[in-house]
């Protein structure tokens, strides 16, 4: 049924006829040979960030989940009707009596819940091939987001009068078969962020972190904000006079203050900046010939793009863009302007040259040896065991521990050469000191 979710609704049939033509329902053809981990059916979903339409910025996040049916698979007619064995959603097989959880998030191939991690490395043991495998995802995500890029793209363009102000987040539910193509089955555009066990609290909650710091979102501890005192409520009619009669602080009164005030960059100073470039010189990721808004949209992308965190970007990339730059059909100059200013040695090839039509049905075959060398790249990033957001926090404080301890023995080196009074004797011994705290670390 349509607009509907979490398996309510759905059955299969074994004849065409048995489909009611009186209904508003959705009919999709059934993957009869699904890739099996110890004879059960699965499905993976996964997140992806999408954090511009014009232009098109498409994330895919480092980890997802694996979903297994209850019931071992068996492509028997007897069965058809039997949802534990060809549904693999979690709502429908958790009220299985079959349903096996794990309560260790460590733990990620144990039950009917793994990490999408865990899957492909059980499948890199078994011989399958997770980069091509990997590969081809990545390109059913793109082609899946170009179909509605237009009418997103539109709207966006008619209805958000700020780029900025807003993202989307959508659940891929991918199907596997057992020659390791894989099958887009739907996308969600509200996945669920319930967590139901550990591994669920483990994935989602960095999803979500990751997510609100690549577009930008500042964390605020409510427990650390200072309350304003002596301030007496004011009318409507004060509060407007005061905020009519309040200036902002110059430069010069900043100074004096002895704090500088920073504000966004307004469109003089980009003006400035440019100038500068020009007179530099600067060739390659030169910004020269931009207008504001166009280096507003530069700036924000790359910004992203160092505060991804576990996401990774697959479209545009220096591969993607020459694949599949000639199916975008909402045509603005944002999308070319940011491939020439990230990877130009790619952006002027044409896309043309990486795709062929059949003249006999008119479908796109799209070559994914381009992709194969960034996938090669990407899938050491999938393959690997996502580290909990309590870990991940241990280790940013250790490693920030360990740069001050250097900036402390680089500054108390830099004062013992440039003292005279020290003696060869004394380095000495505070250089076996700092081997000795060394080798304790």
């Amino acid at each position: 049924p349509v607009a509907s979710s979490r398996g309510r609704g759905i059955y299969l049939v074994s004849n065409p006829n048995q489909i009611p033509l009186d209904e508003n329902i959705l009919v999709s053809r059934y993957i009869s040979n699904p890739l099996l981990i110890d004879d059960f059916k699965f499905d993976v979903r996964l997140y992806v960030l999408i954090t511009s339409y014009e232009p098109l910025i498409i994330y895919l996040y480092e980890e997802g989940l694996a979903r297994f049916a209850t019931v071992k698979y068996d492509r028997a007619t007897k069965n058809i009707k039997n949802q534990f064995m060809h549904l693999t959603n979690y709502s429908v097989n958790k009220k299985s009596n079959d349903y096996v959880s794990c309560d260790d998030p460590e733990v990620e191939d144990y039950g009917n819940k793994w990490s999408m991690s865990a899957m492909l490395r059980y499948l890199k043991q078994e011989g399958k091939d997770t980069t091509l495998l990997m590969s081809q995802v990545e390109d059913l995500i793109i082609k899946a987001l170009l179909s509605a890029e237009l009418p997103i793209a539109t709207a966006c363009k008619m209805f958000v009068p700020h780029r900025n102000n807003c993202f989307e987040l959508y659940g891929f539910d991918v199907l596997i078969d057992s020659n390791l193509k894989p099958w887009l089955l739907e996308v969600n555009l509200s996945p669920s962020l319930a967590c139901d066990a550990p591994l669920d609290l483990k994935i989602k909650a960095s999803v979500i972190s990751d997510m609100f710091t690549l577009v930008g979102f500042v964390c605020q501890d409510p427990l650390q904000r200072q309350p304003r005192t002596g301030r007496l409520p004011l009318d409507a009619g004060s509060r407007y006079q005061t905020h009519r009669t309040q200036r902002p602080f110059s430069a010069q009164h900043s100074t004096t203050s002895g704090k500088l005030r920073q504000r966004p960059l307004s469109a003089s100073d980009v003006d400035s900046n440019v100038a500068k470039e020009k007179q530099a010189g600067k060739q390659g990721g030169s910004t020269l010939g931009l207008t504001t808004d166009e280096l507003k949209v530069l700036r924000r992308i790359k910004e992203e793009h160092e505060r991804r965190g576990g996401f990774v970007r697959i479209f545009p990339t220096a591969d993607t863009w020459e694949l599949y730059s000639g199916y975008l059909e909402y045509k603005t100059s944002m999308n070319y302007m940011l491939a020439t200013r990230l990877f130009p040695e790619k952006s002027g090839k044409a896309a043309v040259t990486s795709r062929s039509r059949n003249g006999l049905n008119g479908h796109v075959v799209l070559s994914v040896n381009v992709l194969h060398a960034e996938a090669r790249q990407h899938v050491l990033q999938y393959e690997r065991k996502l580290l909990s957001l309590e870990a991940r926090k241990r280790r940013r404080r250790h490693l920030a521990a360990r740069s001050t301890l250097g900036k402390k023995r680089g500054a108390a080196k830099g004062r013992k050469a440039s003292s005279p009074e020290t003696t060869d004797t004394d380095e000495d011994e505070e250089s076996g000191e700092e081997e000795g705290e060394e080798e304790e670390e």
